[in-house]
């Protein structure tokens, strides 16, 4: 009998263990180990206040045993963090040492226990057209392969900016290409300097420009591009990229097994619609898609007061003018920008230019690319033309109807050359010859003219809220949605560019 009582105490204790236990530790999972990181990257780069500052991630070794095809927020998260180190330092710039462009990327590299953190040529040397800086590092896994982080680098990137006008006539675009070889001829010669043979999982990202550049680099990886001695498989790629724009033919995207390629964008900005659907152009892999009006219906009153309050808590600039949304459709424009901007890159892609190749041969492409590569080569020694940038601007802005009118009626290159050199007389920048800019915002204004007339509305609109549709590329935007976003969510709200 004593014994019967000692085996009913036995089961009854654990029947009492299954039924509290956690289920993971029933199913003998592991809870994740995490680490809070350190990021230090440029906020503020309109003003001459411009500064590296400094956000918290959480990194862990377990985002990587799904596989690349598993879309996980929380890696999601992490991601931009490793975008955001992978911009060049605003500090390094500040002081003129341009051999510490990569100090940021090299410093959340040592966090996170990845060895020899190292950088293209790119990446250490004054920026050109053509320049795109890498870099990369790597750890041991304890499955036997090798993870490689690999950052491209998608903010004050200066130069680099000429290189986003250069579309070119026909097939991908054509200075994103370039850079995307660029790109993966460094990541097989990091391969191969450091010894890396067998299976690799690759963690590629990138913000904006680079955001495009690594789009193509993880394309072509899903194509098959050569590494040499490393092997990877599609299901150990993670690439995820953000506010990325389109920079490949939509007849190359439209295959499942680019879902490993995860765009992470606000469809309120306005970089994520160009290069225009009219051209043919999309993304590789699929978008997942911030909080929106249109997007989260009722429930998008509590996101964006959560966002707000995470907004006062983090370094940002522009978002005083953001954050409530304060886009005004004007003359029956939709009064959400994911509709506006699909009516805006139609008036430009038909009505500001004929055509992609009317673009290239009329010289706008060239003309328009010197001008910003001249523009963003003297703001790397004078940081107070970005305040010039933002004066200007708000001028344009705050006196739409006058530049309308003056666009229909011929007048459009003198008012924006007269509000130009307004707002760099206020910041007493009065010593550069600026022939460039000169002959860009003649060629812009001939072009808004032609769009004025053909696209009234949709140019209206946009003179009206020119501040507030750039500033919602801002990474900030990023920074207060990921952080502040219930669990799952961006996995709800995903899509095809191309459909």
């Amino acid at each position: 009998m004593k014994l019967n009582k000692q085996i009913l105490s036995l089961l009854l204790a654990a029947v009492m263990v299954l039924t509290f236990a956690p289920t993971a530790i029933l199913a003998g999972a592991k809870t994740p180990k995490t680490k809070t990181v350190t990021v230090r990257a440029v906020e503020d780069h309109f003003t001459s206040n411009s500064h590296d500052e400094e956000w918290s991630f959480t990194y862990s070794d377990d985002y990587f045993t799904k596989s690349g095809y598993t879309f996980r927020q929380d890696l999601a998260c992490m991601t931009l963090g490793l975008a955001m180190a992978s911009f060049t330092s605003r500090d390094a710039i500040n002081e003129g040492d341009h051999s510490k462009e990569n100090q940021n990327f090299i410093a959340l590299m040592k966090q996170i226990g990845f060895k020899n953190p190292q950088s293209n040529a790119d990446m250490k040397k004054p920026t050109a057209k053509d320049t795109i800086g890498v870099s990369c590092a790597y750890k041991k896994r304890a499955d036997g392969s090798t993870l490689i982080a690999m950052g491209i680098r998608g903010d004050v990137y200066r130069s680099e900016w000429g290189g986003n006008l250069l579309v070119g006539a026909t097939g991908d675009h054509a200075n994103w290409s370039q850079c995307r070889d660029k790109a993966l001829k460094y990541l097989k010669q990091y391969i191969k300097a450091n010894r890396i043979t067998g299976r690799i999982k690759l963690w590629v990202t990138g913000y904006s420009r680079s955001a495009a550049v690594s789009n193509l680099v993880a394309g072509k990886l899903d194509n098959g591009y050569d590494l040499g001695a490393a092997t990877l498989a599609r299901k150990d790629l993670y690439c995820y990229t953000y506010e990325c724009p389109r920079g490949v033919q939509k007849s190359k995207v439209q295959d499942a097994k680019y879902d490993n390629i995860h765009n992470v964008l606000n469809e309120n900005d306005i970089i994520t619609y160009v290069v225009p659907k009219d051209w043919g152009f999309a993304r590789y892999g699929r978008d997942y898609i911030y909080p929106s009006k249109r997007s989260s219906g009722a429930d998008y009153a509590e996101l964006t007061a959560n966002a707000q309050a995470k907004l006062k808590e983090i370094p940002n600039e522009l978002f005083d003018i953001y954050f409530p949304d304060l886009y005004v459709g004007l003359f029956g424009m939709p009064n959400n920008q994911r509709e506006y901007y699909d009516r805006l890159m139609t008036a430009v892609a038909r009505g500001m230019v004929s055509s992609r190749k009317n673009y290239v041969n009329s010289g706008m492409q060239q003309v328009l690319s010197d001008a910003v590569n001249v523009w963003y080569s003297r703001l790397d020694k004078d940081i107070s033309l970005g305040d010039a940038l933002e004066g200007f601007l708000n001028k344009v802005q705050k006196n739409a109807g006058t530049v309308m009118t003056a666009l229909v009626t011929g007048k459009g290159e003198a008012v924006l050359g007269q509000y130009f050199a307004e707002a760099m007389r206020a910041e007493n920048i009065t010593t550069y010859d600026w022939s460039e800019m000169k002959a860009a915002l003649g060629i812009v204004a001939k072009g808004l003219a032609r769009m004025a007339v053909k696209y009234p509305a949709e140019t209206v609109t946009l003179l009206a809220n020119i501040l507030t549709l750039i500033a919602a590329h801002d990474v900030a935007s990023n920074i207060v949605w990921i952080y502040t976003m219930p669990d799952g969510y961006l996995a709800k709200h995903a899509e095809y560019s191309w459909k």
